[in-house]
């Protein structure tokens, strides 16, 4: 027997920021700060939320 599942996943929109000023950067843009020249990190969209799970198995 083989189970049969579904996943809702939702992701959000990355946004990014200067790790030394916290100037944002803007979307499509390179990714270096244009204040600083500074390196960026990702500041908001780095989850995946799992929206809903469906699992139905067979034989239990």
């Amino acid at each position: 027997m083989h189970e049969v599942s579904l996943v809702h996943a939702l992701f959000d929109q990355a946004a990014w920021s200067c790790a030394s000023c916290g100037e944002a950067v803007t979307r499509g843009a390179p990714l270096r700060c244009a204040s600083c020249d500074g390196e960026v990190r990702l500041s908001a969209g780095g989850a995946l939320i799992l929206d809903r799970l469906e699992l139905e198995v067979f034989d239990v």
